[in-house]
Formats: structure tokens, sequence, C-alpha cells
């Protein structure tokens, strides 16, 4: 494995980081990783999703969001600006790494930024996987060729009826968790979040090994 910290400019000030992992003798796969609004690209739950992508043979991308490398309060950044800076850093990206499919895992805040990039330069993304969406999202699940989706059946952002409406889309494989929050965490029960934490990195990795299996 090796790892780069790659920069791209932010007209926020300091520039986004984004962690890119790449396979020794390269890849045709990559994922990219879209984390939440205040959840980090190396929070948990984005981090061990990118070492099962990788293990499953993608190369990856953890993205920063241009107010979080710049610590900018939701006050102060607009989601269509940021949209802006991260499909320009991604088609700058793509403009110097050739691949043949890409994969998109993203959760909360990040799901609404996938779901308004379903091209990105000439490269047509159609393999999600959606960590705690926003309903705003289900619209674009309906249109997308395979999705993943997964929830906890306690967070306050996509309730029950949300979940169910996702049940009924075909191409889409929704798994819940219960007792979970929109972290994806059981409160005042480490066990079985990080029982929850596994499971999750297990079906990105099963998800994307698919992908790959089926040349998709």
């Amino acid at each position: 494995m090796e790892i780069e910290n790659l920069e791209f400019e932010s007209k926020l000030g300091k520039p986004a980081i984004y962690t890119f992992r790449s396979h020794r003798g390269g890849s045709r796969f990559l994922t990219i990783l879209l984390p939440g609004q205040a959840y980090y690209k190396d929070a948990p739950l984005m981090w061990y999703s990118a070492l099962a992508a990788f293990q499953a043979g993608t190369d990856t991308l953890n993205v920063e969001y241009d107010f979080q490398a710049n610590r900018n309060s939701p006050g102060k950044f607009t989601l269509g600006s940021t949209l802006v800076e991260l499909r320009s850093s991604l088609e700058s990206f793509l403009s110097n790494h050739e691949y043949e499919t890409i994969i998109m895992i993203s959760k909360s805040i990040g799901t609404h930024f996938a779901s308004e990039m379903g091209k990105i330069g000439n490269q047509v993304i159609k393999r999600h996987i959606f960590l705690t969406p926003l309903k705003s999202t289900i619209e674009f699940m309906k249109d997308t060729p395979e999705m993943l989706v997964m929830v906890g059946e306690k967070d306050p952002l996509f309730g029950e009826e949300d979940v169910n409406k996702v049940r009924g889309i075909r191409n889409v494989l929704a798994i819940t968790f219960p007792d979970a929050d929109h972290l994806m965490e059981v409160r005042d029960d480490y066990n079985a979040s990080l029982r929850i934490l596994e499971q999750v990195a297990r079906e990105c990795g099963t998800f994307v090994s698919d992908c790959i299996r089926r040349r998709i």
C-alpha cells in the first residue's frame, strides 16, 4: 500500500487534504469516500470502509471538504460552493489518474454531494454506498443502478418511513441497525457500536468486491 496526502486549493484559505491509498502495480478501480459534515475522513466509518474497499482491490480517496480544512462553522459555508470545489478537486485528481470504474461511499451530507455528482468529468458514477443518508437523496436512489444503504434505526434524520421508501426501490439493498443513531453507534454500548462498525466495513468490502468481480 502506498499512501499520499494530496492538497487541493480552497477559496476558504487552507487547502483541503485528501488521503489517497494506491496499490503497487496499480488498480483499475477507485473508491471515493465522502464524509459527513462533522464526521471527518479519518473517523471510524470512513477509515474502515476505505480499508475494506482497498482490501477488495480498489484504490481509495478519502475526501476532506473545504470547510473542514478551514474549521469553519456551518454558517460560514454553502453547500453549493463546497460542491463546486469538491467537483473541481475530483476532476483534477482524475485528470492524472485513470480508472475503469469508480464507486462512492458517502455519509450524511456526503450523500447529498454524491447525489449531485452523478458524473465527474467523463466518468459516470453508477455504484454507491450511502451511510446514514439524508432524506433528500431518496429520489436519487431511484435512478441509481446499484446501491447499498445502511442506517441506524434510531437515526433522527432518516426514520422508519424513509427506510420503508428505500426498501421499495429496485436495485437498493437497505440494511438497518437496531438502536444505532446517526453516528451508527449505540449510546453507552461500545461493544454494540464496534460490532456495527465491523459489519459496515464488511458490507462495504463485499459490495466493492462484487463490483470488481462483475467488472461493473
